[in-house]
């Protein structure tokens, strides 16, 4: 802007240099001087003044480039490389989460996660971590990361949920007394990374796992169950893609199926998480906090 500062003079000075004050004479200056500095925002090379260029007030020799549109794209595209290369180092979230519990109560987060930088999510090498409504890429790996907007809201929507897997052959199910039936779900992304959540101040003793819970009222409906906890611990929706292992815990039996997935966006956990990662298969066993996943991770093809 330095060098317009300076034309602008040029031009000021010129419409009253050695002639007496006209007042016509100064408009007509004045409206050249308006198109002279249109031109130079439009980044044109040539200013609509009757034989009057750039060049004619010194532009180019004075060292200042007039760029073209296309100059000006890839510089944007260079600023916003740059922007991700000096991305900040995160920090860690809110110890509030944005979504209250099934009573409608906030959630208070004792030690909030920390989100890794947006990179780690275009590199299938790192884990990825987002925390709720934290920042995310549009998409990776060709699939947008988009809010399930039509998520069932009721029991019986569950249970007729897109993305069962309605041939898949599984064995019987058997749940011992005074034991409840569960689903859980393991999530391979394109990349070879998983999907793991991180549960709200560590419930039940985990500070990472795979999505699960009881069935409830969708009673055998573990397919179900299995999309349904997707959603509402990793934002995620799913395709069921095959069985995985029935693993017996404390109070319940658990179901658990491979799947894909196909919608949905991390950033959208509920509060039963603090956090969701996408992680490479080689640092599973590093990243489950729990033993009790390990078969989970094996089965998949851990390191």
């Amino acid at each position: 802007m330095a060098g317009v500062s300076l034309q602008i003079g040029k031009l000021v000075s010129a419409a009253v240099k050695d002639q007496p004050f006209n007042l016509k004479a100064l408009v007509e200056r004045l409206k050249e001087l308006e198109a002279f500095v249109g031109a130079v925002l439009l980044g044109t090379n040539t200013v609509s003044m009757p034989g009057l260029t750039l060049r004619d007030y010194g532009w180019e020799s004075e060292g200042v480039e007039v760029g073209t549109d296309d100059e000006e794209g890839e510089d944007c595209a260079m600023e916003e490389e740059e922007l991700t290369v000096d991305e900040p180092e995160p920090v860690p979230g809110p110890h509030l989460h944005p979504r209250p519990d099934e009573q409608g109560k906030p959630v208070k987060i004792t030690h909030p996660s920390t989100p890794t930088k947006l990179a780690a999510w275009h590199d299938p090498s790192q884990t990825a971590t987002v925390i709720p409504d934290g920042p995310i890429p549009t998409k990776i790996n060709g699939m947008p990361f988009l809010s399930w907007a039509k998520a069932p809201t009721t029991d019986l929507q569950w249970k007729s949920v897109p993305g069962q897997m309605l041939d898949l052959v599984e064995p019987a199910f058997h749940v011992g007394a005074g034991k409840h039936p569960a689903a859980g779900v393991v999530i391979e992304e394109a990349d070879g990374r998983v999907w793991i959540v991180h549960p709200t101040n560590g419930y039940g003793g985990y500070s990472a796992t795979f999505p699960k819970g009881r069935a409830d009222a969708l009673g055998s409906h573990l397919q179900a169950v299995a999309i349904r906890e997707a959603h509402e611990e990793a934002g995620l929706q799913v395709e069921i893609t095959g069985y995985l292992m029935d693993v017996e815990r404390t109070t319940s039996v658990c179901r658990y199926y491979r799947a894909r997935r196909v919608g949905g966006s991390p950033a959208d956990c509920g509060w039963e998480s603090q956090a969701v990662s996408l992680v490479p298969k080689a640092k599973l066993y590093d990243v489950l906090s729990n033993e009790v996943d390990h078969p989970l991770a094996k089965l998949i093809g851990a390191g």
